[in-house]
């Protein structure tokens, strides 16, 4: 099949959010399985995809707003002249462009997953109930999403995870630098702002080991961006004086693999991000996870591969951490149980497995529809 995407999250401004990496996987994996993916990106986002022919837009610089809308309609536009069986949206909601296509080519299958950040659910309804009407198939990587949308707009919404690549780092070699060897402390990788709930970890952190309950662990803080904030200022503050507390700076994936792969467990305590890719590479590397609890949060694991503690109980994070530092067994199972799961359901080659049977079931019903329209016109 000849496949497109077009995706949102490949304009020039948001080139550096990580949820670009979910259309470019499955475009990689289906290009892998022997169909003709093209990938529509800005000039300035090409990412050299394996197998993916680019196909790159110059959207300008003319603001946010005019730079997003010229990039679906140049997208569109191109698209308008190609024989693609599919063409896969990653966005809000529909661009109007769109219509283009659906006046021209009736047997192209349109897919749209949706971009949903929680805030967005009252933003522009009126579009995702036009885009609902629109598109052959609506897709979404929550599950509180899908319950949403069939609440808000009785409409059915196809589930789909979110991936991980399987790969890992195999050596730690890099902890010795900061004297912590395997199993030796938690990890809690974030960036360094007030949402992502540094400063609860770190003062239950302290109260713990002053109440001699951290049984020698460590904890380290990975900034997965450099910010240079009050906030992350005030958060080394708090643990000045600490040595078992070590602040491990802004480093590559491959050093925050290795992070991973050494850490006891890992600490998640931001309630707002949606994005689970640092969850599921916890759970790749077999880590058992402390997530503050929440609906998103449980779309993605579940008590068997982690514990949850209640938002603004300081007690409730420092009794779970204890819970998890005193029971090194149930802490393993839960990181074992969660590498199977993640193996099972989140591998980017099992998510184009379903997208790919997704997209020749509808492509073949709708065939099968225009043939009969066809027939019924040649009765009357």
């Amino acid at each position: 099949m000849k496949i497109a995407f077009i995706d949102q999250e490949k304009i020039s401004f948001l080139s550096n959010r990580k949820t670009g990496e979910y259309s470019e996987n499955l475009a990689k994996e289906l290009a892998k399985k022997g169909h003709q993916v093209f990938f529509y990106m800005a000039k300035d986002c090409v990412s050299k995809l394996d197998g993916v022919s680019e196909i790159t837009i110059n959207s300008g610089h003319l603001g946010k707003k005019i730079q997003k809308k010229l990039f679906f309609l140049q997208a569109n536009w191109q698209a308008l002249f190609q024989d693609y069986d599919v063409i896969h949206y990653y966005c809000d909601s529909l661009p109007f462009s769109f219509l283009l296509l659906k006046v021209f080519k009736r047997r192209t299958v349109f897919l749209l997953t949706f971009k949903f950040q929680s805030g967005e659910r009252n933003k522009k309804s009126w579009l995702k109930s036009i885009s609902f009407r629109w598109i052959d198939q609506a897709i979404t990587t929550q599950k509180s999403f899908k319950k949403y949308v069939l609440e808000k707009y009785a409409k059915k919404i196809f589930l789909m995870p979110w991936g991980i690549d399987g790969k890992k780092e195999e050596n730690i070699n890099y902890l010795k630098k900061w004297n912590l060897q395997k199993g030796s402390y938690i990890l809690w990788a974030n960036k360094l702002e007030k949402e992502s709930g540094a400063h609860l970890v770190i003062k239950a952190f302290k109260n713990l080991e002053d109440m001699h309950l951290t049984r020698e662990k460590k904890l380290v803080i990975f900034e997965t961006k450099i910010l240079k904030n009050a906030y992350a200022k005030e958060i080394k503050d708090m643990a000045r004086g600490r040595e078992n507390i070590i602040f491990a700076g802004c480093q590559s994936e491959e050093i925050l693999n290795q992070f991973f792969l050494g850490a006891y467990f890992f600490l998640k305590t931001n309630l707002k991000e949606k994005i689970p890719s640092i969850v599921l590479k916890a759970m790749k590397y077999g880590k058992a996870t402390l997530a503050i609890d929440s609906k998103n949060r449980r779309d993605f694991f579940n008590d068997e591969v982690a514990l949850f503690f209640k938002k603004n109980i300081q007690g409730n994070l420092e009794e779970k951490m204890v819970r998890m530092i005193n029971n090194p067994d149930e802490t393993k199972k839960m990181g074992e149980r969660a590498i199977v799961k993640v193996k099972s359901k989140n591998s980017w080659e099992n998510i184009a497995n379903q997208l790919e049977s997704l997209c020749e079931d509808i492509f073949f019903r709708k065939q099968k529809k225009i043939f009969s329209n066809k027939m019924n016109e040649r009765n009357i």
